[in-house]
């Protein structure tokens, strides 16, 4: 009987694919995933807007600290123009954070970190005060956690 031509045949089945099913779940995953990444950008913008107040306080501390010093001779700790070009940068930070255009912003973000770190270490040296020196650590502390946060943007 199997000898014989055409007695047994193999039919191969295709199983019929729901590509309408696939696409839907493909479509729910990519929401779901796109909502995750929403939830965490808005957290990492509140973040960084935080610590950005906080350096925005401690900075007017420091002015007012900083217009009361004077040291043996008359001179005064002079770090005013540190002060003004933070002040500058953590303005410039504070406004590409609450931007809502879609340009990236990690770079322009990253560059103005860098500057106030390079200026509070520029402050750092010229204070004399442990108060000043304190509020300086506790601003770069401020600058570190943002740039954290930095290298999460996506």
């Amino acid at each position: 009987l199997l000898s014989l031509p055409e007695a047994i045949s193999v039919v191969e089945q295709k199983k019929e694919v729901n590509t309408r099913l696939i696409w839907k779940g493909f479509s729910s995953a990519l929401e779901k995933l796109l909502d995750f990444k929403k939830a965490g950008g808005r957290q990492i913008k509140k973040d960084i807007l935080t610590n950005i107040n906080r350096m925005q306080a401690k900075l007017k501390q420091l002015k007012k600290s900083n217009r009361k010093i004077i040291h043996g001779e008359g001179s005064k700790e002079d770090i005013n123009e540190e002060i003004a070009l933070i002040d500058f940068y953590l303005r410039k930070l504070k406004q590409t954070a609450l931007a809502q255009h879609n340009d990236p912003k990690a770079k322009m973000m990253e560059f103005l970190s860098q500057e106030i770190l390079r200026e509070l270490n520029t402050a750092g040296a010229k204070t004399k005060t442990k108060k000043d020196s304190f509020s300086i650590v506790q601003m770069k502390a401020f600058i570190e956690r943002v740039r954290e946060q930095i290298q999460n943007i996506e």
